[in-house]
């Protein structure tokens, strides 16, 4: 046999959570052909031969979560079109189209809206598609570094029918809805994603969820959340997403699980154990989690879901009402459980602004910080940011606890997803994006060993693989596609930090996709071997 590529002597972490072996994996065309100890005759028939001495080679990780629908596209002014920061952290595929937040399905009349509000871009001509499947046939022509697969959004799908409407929909549009996911299921979606702190997903109650989600059963299509509190009301908002899978019998992911709930160990236990309940009742219920100490997302999710209703020209239009401005504060604090100006001012404390587009003063600051600078309090800070960045502004807002990251990281139930940013070209963004699974692998897999090397390449490997059906990746064995990871332990570091979420991770230095290596001697090579993975193929 001639391969093409001889990986020798390497410690493989197959990705199916067994202890790890040596061996050599042998690669033919973007299959994996061979592993195990293969002979000198092979080793010389291969025309590249890669000597591992002895480092971890893994499955090609799967990222479950990211926001990177629109990267390669070049009118998106992405920092990263061509993958090269995901080839940096081992990634090879990744989930997009989370919460709620997809670019398709889109309608004529109101895709200029949501393309603009959702994604930043302000000129939509070049958005050539409506389906999800026509977003993934675009997605598939346009050079990519690493494998697709994604949800569609509830949020794009009811901004297509309702707008931002708060209310329910009606029995018509309700149907319109059905169809559009039923479309989108037949394109080449994994599932259905919501994100019910954004609008418009946050004006849909429990019943519209439930009935929508029905047509995910037809298909085997998982419904995943970003749930509507991460705080007092996590425990419900957690059960409602058990409650809409286990009405269709359909699968369930949590997005990113986590609280900076202050009673935070006797929720996250009640959290996990209600997650588990679920699972003995034949609720095939799961979540993914990223290691830091701080969310991240737009800085518009600060406002009350009442105040987001009608669109962006509605939204700004509150904000610039002086006479409601106590209205819209009282509001916030009742959100935020803030009961007093030394409570508030403590909360802003923690709220890091990471994005804020032609105000780069603001960049790197929290948000107390600019109030006193500005001489203003901090909800009214906020408020001028969003005013001033055409509420195109980001924060990092901290609060989870170590304590908890770990407790949630132990938990077999769930998978590694790093919620990454598409990162616009002079915007920064949360440290996750570039250093989500070298954090797991060497803080708390070989450092830490809060759980084990094998265990930790599972759930950003086989486990993902398994729950998004995509079929021959995850795994080193004979006849997957030869997705392949290989990283030095004593050299491998997290190194992106809130200041500086752009410092390279280091360790990882050989990646294949889908048989051609992208990353050599951690350099890119400009290969892009990618696919788009569509469920229904």
């Amino acid at each position: 046999m001639n391969y093409d590529v001889m990986i020798r002597n390497a410690k493989i972490v197959d990705g199916t959570g067994m202890p790890w072996f040596r061996g050599d994996v042998a690669v033919l065309g973007d299959r994996i052909a061979a592993v195990g100890k293969l002979s000198e005759e092979d080793v010389k028939s291969a025309q590249t031969v890669i000597d591992a001495n002895d480092r971890i080679l893994m499955p090609g990780v799967i990222d479950t979560h990211t926001h990177l629908d629109l990267t390669p596209f070049d009118y998106n002014r992405s920092q990263d079109p061509k993958s090269v920061r995901r080839l940096r952290q081992g990634i090879t595929s990744q989930v997009c189209g989370c919460c709620g937040i997809t670019a398709a399905p889109l309608c004529d009349r109101s895709k200029g809206e949501w393309m603009e509000r959702t994604f930043g871009i302000r000129d939509d001509s070049a958005v050539t598609w409506n389906s999800f499947g026509e977003y993934l046939d675009v997605l598939e022509g346009s050079g990519l570094g690493v494998n697709f697969c994604g949800y569609v959004g509830h949020g794009a799908i009811r901004h297509c029918v309702m707008g931002y409407e708060n209310r329910k929909p009606t029995a018509s549009e309700m149907e319109q809805m059905k169809r559009l996911l039923a479309e989108s299921m037949e394109g080449g979606a994994v599932g259905m994603s919501s994100g019910l702190i954004y609008a418009p997903g946050v004006f849909a109650d429990t019943e519209e969820l439930v009935e929508l989600c029905s047509v995910l059963k037809d298909y085997n299509g998982i419904y995943a959340s970003h749930i509507r509190s991460e705080n007092a009301g996590w425990i419900e908002s957690v059960e409602e997403v058990v409650e809409i899978c286990e009405k269709n019998q359909i699968p369930g992911i949590v997005h990113h699980l986590k609280t900076k709930a202050k009673d935070s160990r006797e929720k996250v236990a009640r959290v996990l154990e209600i997650l588990h309940q679920a699972r003995e009742r034949g609720v095939d219920v799961v979540f993914e989690q990223y290691p830091y100490e701080a969310s991240a997302t737009t800085l518009d999710v600060v406002l009350s879901s009442w105040m987001q209703e009608g669109g962006k020209a509605a939204v700004l239009e509150r904000i610039n009402d002086k006479t409601r401005f106590e209205e819209y504060r009282q509001s916030i604090r009742k959100d935020y459980g803030w009961k007093n100006d030394e409570e508030e001012w403590l909360g802003a404390k923690n709220m890091l602004i990471v994005a804020a587009e032609g105000h780069p003063e603001y960049k790197g600051k929290y948000v107390d910080e600019i109030a006193r600078e500005l001489g203003m309090e901090p909800v009214e800070t906020v408020f001028r940011i969003l005013r001033e960045t055409d509420l195109q502004a980001g924060g990092a807002f901290f609060g989870i606890k170590e304590e908890d990251i770990c407790t949630i990281l132990r938990d077999p139930l769930g998978m590694v997803g790093s919620d990454s940013d598409d990162v616009k070209i002079g915007a920064t963004t949360h440290p996750r994006t570039n250093g989500t699974f070298p954090r797991v692998l060497k803080k708390y897999a070989l450092d830490q060993e809060v759980i084990t090397l094998e265990r930790a390449v599972f759930k950003m490997t086989g486990f993902p693989a398994a729950k998004f059906g995509l079929r021959g990746r995850g795994l080193i064995r004979t006849g997957c596609y030869a997705d392949l990871v290989l990283i030095d332990p004593k050299t491998l570091a997290d190194n992106p930090t809130y200041t500086d979420p752009f410092r390279k991770p280091e360790g990882i230095e050989w990646v294949m996709v889908n048989g051609k290596v992208a990353l050599k001697d951690g350099e890119p090579t400009g290969v892009l071997n990618g696919r788009v993975l569509r469920s229904n193929g």
